[in-house]
């Protein structure tokens, strides 16, 4: 059955002041109402809801009745005659909105029926089919309210609910909990006490008076960028978890806390990249999701699988949830509540909105039982998106039958004792990569050559990132690029195949180039060999261990110094020609990337701070001229060290552009052909790698 609200069971004891009320039922086509809007009225002592029309939209009232805070939510009612399909869809959506008008959520329904209204076994059908707009166990806290405008003797009420079959099945779905209320007597207060004494029996036999555990566990997982970090801070109040941008979670990690009189355990875990299949995720991620849920034995009490508002929840994000929630056991979902973060991204549209208007989200919802929670990481400072996430966790786990997400303490030791020989493994591996350098390294001593011409081919898989990497030697947009996928088995199969026409002593000529380093966090890229398996280990030895990780920022880091010095001296060179024109002395310059340039020693002040005599606009020019002569010119070398070389005809290039005007260019070409920009010798580009 699907269902889209909780039953509230966030009661400490019997003794609560707050009670929640849901109002719903039907009418019938003689235009006889179910009186629900009069039934709301007379529990709250006050004419608070229209009974002069139809209700068209939920509405929420609250006053303080026998001292406690009433919270009545009035609901549009549905044709008992007609199954679902014929409820306007506006209709529905105000049904389900109703629960969400009374945060957390109800303590209680009472579906109200009209006494003397014939209930035909096609009222027992629509109820039913108009009931999946609820919670699966709504009718577990449920009363049956009989309403009516006169007294009725005892035998009357029971010649109703005898009278017809259809009632008899659904008083005992609900427990046989009954009301009568005459709503035209609204002086006889005692019938209003005897309703709220009923709810809170029907409340404490459902064992929503049980203490609540003194200390939540709770595990985030998601999808990377999904905001998990940011939430787990959020619901300790303090930042514990690194959050920064880019992946910042490669272990999971637990961190402890209090938040609104609990003592809390939060587990952090790696997110997938938020599209890709359980396939594509590299095997220590997977290890590391699966491994968070044995860091807060003997389990958690929920999941929360946080789910971004910033971008839709399309197929492809579907499927990887449903995949990478599949490394859990299939009751996971039980204790799973979906955490939607960016809540500051809905603006002025309602959660539930949202979830309608994507099938995904509505999917996901459904498959966690309808459990959801909106969370604003950017709003730190309101309490009350935390303590109602905490009450919807101990709600959960109370229906749960008091339980939580066992772990499997076999399957904890094996994956400890698997990753104790991975990192063994990774060792040995490194050491055995160090004394291979240090041995060829002494091999070859003296007779290192530099390259003035370097010839790279890329080959891999679609989607390996050939072209980002390209794009990086090159230090320009020359490829397009795409995401990253795992090296797997059925990878090595096609490498070798389309390697076969080159022959054997291809491997001899080739190195395995990791792309997306900056995926690996922290973690050594010979964790990660170890950890994939068979497939890559192969593929490496294969390779005579070379191997080189391709991280965004180590790619661009030594052009960006580099480029920063060619400004420097290029721009200096043209100041000190004569007949420039007077300018104020420039004390900083933005490079590429929009931050100022950097001193290039220290304290001391860089040649691009030191000169005067030329505006930003030249600096611009100079840059562009780098950017697209020097990184893209066939005339030039440069490799992942970042190893630039100048020739003559780069050089005459530079009258093509305009630095500044055309006096000035006359001079700079002048200028130009004298600049030399020197070569790194060989020992200077291996300490800059």
């Amino acid at each position: 059955m699907a269902s889209t609200d909780l039953i509230s069971n966030s009661g400490q004891s019997h003794q609560l002041s707050e009670r929640r009320i849901v109002l719903i039922g039907g009418r019938e086509l003689t235009g006889m109402s179910s009186n629900r809007s009069a039934t709301g009225n007379t529990i709250l002592g006050k004419n608070v809801f229209d009974t002069s029309k139809r209700t068209t939209q939920s509405v929420m009232r609250q006053e303080e009745v026998h001292n406690r805070l009433l919270t009545v939510v009035d609901t549009p009612g549905w044709w008992w005659h007609y199954p679902r399909e014929n409820t306007p869809v506006l209709d529905q959506l105000e049904i389900k909105r109703s629960v969400f008008l009374c945060p957390p959520a109800p303590h209680a329904f009472l579906l109200v029926i009209h006494i003397g209204a014939r209930f035909l076994p096609i009222f027992q059908k629509s109820l039913e089919e108009h009931l999946q707009l609820f919670h699966e166990r709504l009718l577990d806290h449920t009363i049956v309210l009989f309403s009516t405008h006169f007294p009725c003797s005892p035998q009357a009420l029971q010649d109703f609910m005898e009278g017809w079959s259809a009632m008899k099945w659904l008083l005992q779905r609900c427990g046989n909990r009954s009301h009568v209320l005459d709503v035209s007597n609204r002086r006889d207060g005692s019938q209003v006490q005897v309703l709220l004494e009923k709810i809170e029996a029907m409340f404490a036999k459902n064992g929503c008076g049980k203490k609540a555990p003194a200390h939540l566990n709770l595990v985030m997982v998601g999808a990377q960028w999904s905001g998990k970090s940011s939430a787990g801070n959020t619901v300790l109040g303090k930042d514990v978890f690194p959050v920064a941008h880019g992946r910042t979670t490669v272990h999971c990690e637990a961190k402890h806390g209090t938040a609104a009189g609990r003592h809390l355990t939060v587990v952090d875990s790696p997110g997938w990249f938020y599209n890709n299949s359980l396939g594509d995720t590299c095997a220590l991620d997977k290890q590391e999701i699966e491994h968070s849920m044995y860091l807060c034995p003997p389990g958690p009490h929920a999941v929360l699988l946080a789910v971004g508002l910033a971008s839709a929840f399309n197929a492809p994000c579907q499927r990887a949830v449903e995949e990478h929630m599949g490394l859990f056991r299939e009751e996971v979902w039980d204790h799973t509540v979906v955490l939607f973060t960016r809540g500051d991204m809905l603006g002025e549209k309602t959660v539930e909105e949202r979830i309608e208007s994507e099938e995904g989200l509505r999917w996901l919802v459904g498959k966690c039982g309808n459990r959801y929670h909106v969370l604003d990481n950017t709003d730190r400072a309101n309490e009350t998106q935390v303590v109602e996430l905490l009450e919807k966790v101990e709600e959960m786990w109370v229906e749960n039958g008091d339980s939580q997400y066992a772990i499997d303490l076999g399957r904890a030791a094996l994956i400890e004792a698997k990753k104790h020989v991975q990192e063994r493994g990774a060792k040995k591996n490194r050491l055995k990569v160090q004394r291979q350098e240090r041995v060829l390294r002494e091999l070859f001593r003296g007779e290192e050559h530099s390259l003035t011409n370097m010839r790279v081919v890329l080959v891999g898989r679609g989607d390996s990132g050939k072209s980002m990497a390209g794009n990086g030697l090159l230090h320009g947009e020359y490829f397009q690029t795409s995401l990253m996928k795992k090296f797997t088995k059925k990878d090595r199969e096609a490498m070798v195949q389309h390697l076969m026409p080159l022959k054997e002593k291809v491997w001899k000529h080739s190195m395995v180039l990791f792309t997306w380093g900056d995926w690996l966090g922290d973690r050594s890229i010979e964790e990660h060999i170890e950890g994939e398996g068979e497939a890559l280990q192969w593929l490496v030895e294969k390779c005579g261990n070379r191997y080189q990780v391709a991280r965004k920022s180590t790619l661009t880091e030594e052009w960006t110094n580099r480029e920063e010095q060619l400004i420097g001296r290029m721009l200096k060179a043209l100041a000190a020609e004569p007949g420039e024109p007077s300018q104020p002395p420039v004390r900083k310059i933005a490079s590429l990337d929009g931050a100022f340039t950097p001193s290039m020693s220290g304290d001391a002040p860089s040649e691009v701070e030191s000169f005067s005599g030329i505006d930003g606009a030249a600096c611009d020019k100079v840059k562009e001229w780098l950017t697209q002569r020097v990184g893209g010119s066939s005339d030039l070398t440069s490799g992942i060290c970042s190893i630039i070389s100048a020739s003559a005809s780069s050089v005459e290039k530079f009258d093509r552009m305009s630095l500044v005007d055309e006096e000035t260019l006359e001079k700079s070409k002048n200028v130009a052909a004298r600049v030399s920009i020197s070569r790194v010798e060989p020992r200077e580009r291996r300490n800059s790698c």
